[in-house]
Protein backbone atom coordinates (compact mmCIF):
# COMPACT_ATOMS: atom_id res chain seq x y z
CA UNK A 1 0.00 0.00 0.00
CA UNK A 2 1.31 3.29 -1.02
CA UNK A 3 0.05 7.00 -1.12
CA UNK A 4 0.90 8.67 -4.71
CA UNK A 5 3.02 12.00 -4.24
CA UNK A 6 3.13 12.89 -0.47
CA UNK A 7 3.54 16.68 -0.03
CA UNK A 8 3.96 18.94 3.01
CA UNK A 9 -0.10 19.95 3.12
CA UNK A 10 -0.49 16.03 3.24
CA UNK A 11 2.58 15.29 5.94
CA UNK A 12 1.49 17.96 8.30
CA UNK A 13 -2.16 15.95 8.29
CA UNK A 14 -0.72 13.13 8.83
CA UNK A 15 1.02 14.42 11.62
CA UNK A 16 -1.74 16.28 13.10
CA UNK A 17 -3.86 13.63 12.92
CA UNK A 18 -1.64 11.37 14.64
CA UNK A 19 -1.32 13.62 17.70
CA UNK A 20 -4.75 14.70 17.89
CA UNK A 21 -5.56 11.41 17.63
CA UNK A 22 -8.61 11.94 14.80
CA UNK A 23 -6.56 9.52 12.18
CA UNK A 24 -7.41 6.52 14.37
CA UNK A 25 -9.81 4.43 15.72
CA UNK A 26 -11.32 4.76 18.90
CA UNK A 27 -9.01 2.30 20.79
CA UNK A 28 -6.24 4.37 19.71
CA UNK A 29 -4.54 2.99 17.20
CA UNK A 30 -3.44 4.56 13.72
CA UNK A 31 -4.23 1.72 10.74
CA UNK A 32 -3.00 2.55 7.47
CA UNK A 33 -7.38 2.75 6.46
CA UNK A 34 -7.94 5.31 8.86
CA UNK A 35 -4.72 7.87 8.27
CA UNK A 36 -5.62 7.82 5.06
CA UNK A 37 -9.37 8.13 5.39
CA UNK A 38 -8.49 11.33 7.66
CA UNK A 39 -5.93 12.48 5.26
CA UNK A 40 -7.99 12.34 2.40
CA UNK A 41 -10.86 14.22 3.93
CA UNK A 42 -8.86 17.08 5.33
CA UNK A 43 -6.73 17.66 1.60
CA UNK A 44 -10.44 17.70 0.31
CA UNK A 45 -11.57 20.14 2.27
CA UNK A 46 -7.85 21.92 1.52
CA UNK A 47 -8.71 22.24 -2.39
CA UNK A 48 -9.37 20.45 -5.30
CA UNK A 49 -6.36 17.72 -4.66
CA UNK A 50 -7.53 14.40 -3.49
CA UNK A 51 -4.99 11.89 -2.14
CA UNK A 52 -5.10 8.35 -3.87
CA UNK A 53 -4.08 5.31 -1.91
CA UNK A 54 -3.36 2.23 -3.96
CA UNK A 55 -3.69 -1.77 -2.71
CA UNK A 56 -2.39 -4.92 -4.80
CA UNK A 57 -3.08 -8.07 -2.84
CA UNK A 58 -3.55 -7.24 0.19
CA UNK A 59 -3.67 -10.35 2.41
CA UNK A 60 -4.50 -10.18 6.21
CA UNK A 61 -5.42 -7.50 8.94
CA UNK A 62 -5.48 -4.24 9.29
CA UNK A 63 -1.41 -2.03 9.55
CA UNK A 64 -1.42 -0.65 12.33
CA UNK A 65 1.29 2.16 12.04
CA UNK A 66 1.16 3.51 15.49
CA UNK A 67 -0.59 5.13 18.60
CA UNK A 68 -1.81 8.51 18.39
CA UNK A 69 -0.97 10.84 20.65
CA UNK A 70 -4.61 10.54 22.88
CA UNK A 71 -5.53 8.98 25.60
CA UNK A 72 -8.10 6.47 25.32
CA UNK A 73 -11.25 7.38 27.75
CA UNK A 74 -9.93 4.33 29.96
CA UNK A 75 -6.42 4.88 30.33
CA UNK A 76 -7.26 8.54 30.97
CA UNK A 77 -9.53 7.48 33.46
CA UNK A 78 -7.02 5.09 35.00
CA UNK A 79 -4.52 8.05 35.17
CA UNK A 80 -7.23 10.45 36.71
CA UNK A 81 -8.05 7.49 39.47
CA UNK A 82 -4.23 7.67 40.46
CA UNK A 83 -4.44 10.90 40.47
CA UNK A 84 -7.27 11.16 43.12
CA UNK A 85 -5.60 8.11 44.75
CA UNK A 86 -2.22 10.06 45.31
CA UNK A 87 -3.20 13.45 46.59
CA UNK A 88 -6.14 11.75 49.05
CA UNK A 89 -7.21 13.72 52.06
CA UNK A 90 -6.36 17.36 49.79
CA UNK A 91 -9.49 16.56 47.58
CA UNK A 92 -12.88 16.71 49.40
CA UNK A 93 -14.89 13.59 49.13
CA UNK A 94 -17.94 14.62 47.58
CA UNK A 95 -15.13 15.69 44.61
CA UNK A 96 -13.32 12.39 44.71
CA UNK A 97 -16.76 10.34 44.02
CA UNK A 98 -18.33 12.92 41.40
CA UNK A 99 -14.94 12.98 39.91
CA UNK A 100 -14.85 8.73 40.01
CA UNK A 101 -18.77 8.36 38.85
CA UNK A 102 -17.47 10.57 35.68
CA UNK A 103 -14.69 8.92 34.75
CA UNK A 104 -16.43 5.65 34.85
CA UNK A 105 -18.90 6.85 31.81
CA UNK A 106 -18.08 7.05 28.58
CA UNK A 107 -18.21 10.64 26.79
CA UNK A 108 -21.20 10.31 25.29
CA UNK A 109 -22.90 9.21 28.72
CA UNK A 110 -21.84 12.35 30.69
CA UNK A 111 -24.84 14.77 31.53
CA UNK A 112 -24.57 18.50 30.91
CA UNK A 113 -23.14 18.84 34.22
CA UNK A 114 -20.72 15.75 34.42
CA UNK A 115 -19.08 16.88 31.34
CA UNK A 116 -18.25 19.83 32.69
CA UNK A 117 -16.94 18.17 35.76
CA UNK A 118 -14.87 15.75 32.90
CA UNK A 119 -13.11 19.30 31.83
CA UNK A 120 -12.05 20.04 34.50
CA UNK A 121 -10.85 16.47 35.35
CA UNK A 122 -8.96 16.75 31.90
CA UNK A 123 -7.62 20.27 32.96
CA UNK A 124 -6.43 18.74 36.51
CA UNK A 125 -4.67 15.40 34.58
CA UNK A 126 -2.57 18.01 32.31
CA UNK A 127 -1.60 20.18 35.45
CA UNK A 128 -3.05 23.45 34.17
CA UNK A 129 -4.92 23.88 37.73
CA UNK A 130 -3.35 24.06 41.01
CA UNK A 131 -5.59 21.73 43.74
CA UNK A 132 -7.10 24.98 45.35
CA UNK A 133 -7.98 26.39 42.13
CA UNK A 134 -9.41 23.03 40.39
CA UNK A 135 -11.88 23.23 43.92
CA UNK A 136 -12.76 26.45 43.07
CA UNK A 137 -13.98 25.63 39.95
CA UNK A 138 -15.28 22.80 40.31
CA UNK A 139 -17.54 24.29 43.13
CA UNK A 140 -18.37 27.07 40.88
CA UNK A 141 -20.06 24.41 37.92
CA UNK A 142 -22.12 22.79 41.21
CA UNK A 143 -23.17 26.01 41.76
CA UNK A 144 -24.32 26.82 38.03
CA UNK A 145 -26.01 23.78 37.83
CA UNK A 146 -27.76 24.19 41.68
CA UNK A 147 -29.09 27.69 40.22
CA UNK A 148 -30.44 26.28 37.39
CA UNK A 149 -32.11 23.56 39.35
CA UNK A 150 -33.73 26.42 41.50
CA UNK A 151 -35.14 28.09 38.72
CA UNK A 152 -36.46 25.07 37.04
CA UNK A 153 -38.33 23.97 40.34
CA UNK A 154 -39.51 28.16 40.45
CA UNK A 155 -41.07 28.18 36.92
CA UNK A 156 -42.68 24.44 37.70
CA UNK A 157 -44.13 25.98 40.63
CA UNK A 158 -45.31 29.23 39.44
CA UNK A 159 -47.28 27.03 36.63
CA UNK A 160 -48.65 24.65 39.22
CA UNK A 161 -50.09 28.11 40.66
CA UNK A 162 -51.34 29.37 37.56
CA UNK A 163 -48.59 32.21 37.41
CA UNK A 164 -47.94 32.15 34.21
CA UNK A 165 -46.07 35.11 33.54
CA UNK A 166 -44.16 34.22 36.49
CA UNK A 167 -43.28 30.60 34.84
CA UNK A 168 -42.70 32.44 31.53
CA UNK A 169 -39.94 34.60 33.15
CA UNK A 170 -38.41 31.46 35.09
CA UNK A 171 -38.27 29.72 31.66
CA UNK A 172 -36.66 32.26 29.80
CA UNK A 173 -33.78 32.87 32.90
CA UNK A 174 -33.66 29.13 32.33
CA UNK A 175 -33.24 29.11 28.72
CA UNK A 176 -30.25 31.82 28.82
CA UNK A 177 -28.45 29.61 31.61
CA UNK A 178 -28.73 26.85 29.65
CA UNK A 179 -27.58 28.26 26.59
CA UNK A 180 -24.79 29.62 28.25
CA UNK A 181 -23.74 26.16 30.00
CA UNK A 182 -24.41 24.79 26.40
CA UNK A 183 -21.58 27.27 24.65
CA UNK A 184 -19.41 26.66 27.34
CA UNK A 185 -19.27 23.08 27.39
CA UNK A 186 -19.59 21.88 23.99
CA UNK A 187 -18.93 18.03 24.61
CA UNK A 188 -23.08 17.27 25.45
CA UNK A 189 -25.94 18.38 24.76
CA UNK A 190 -28.06 19.65 28.00
CA UNK A 191 -30.09 17.53 29.01
CA UNK A 192 -33.67 18.79 30.35
CA UNK A 193 -34.24 17.88 34.20
CA UNK A 194 -36.19 14.74 35.50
Amino acid sequence: MSWKAINTDSLQNIIEGIKSGEAGRPDGLVTMDTLYKYVHKQISEQGPQEPVKYELNVRGSELIICRTGKLTREEWGKRIRKKINELGDQLPPRIQSMAIRVISLQAHQLSSKQAAFNQLLDEFLKDTLTIPKFIDKWEAVEEKFERIFEISELAERAMEEGDYAGAVTNVKTLDFARGCISMQNQLVTFRQPA
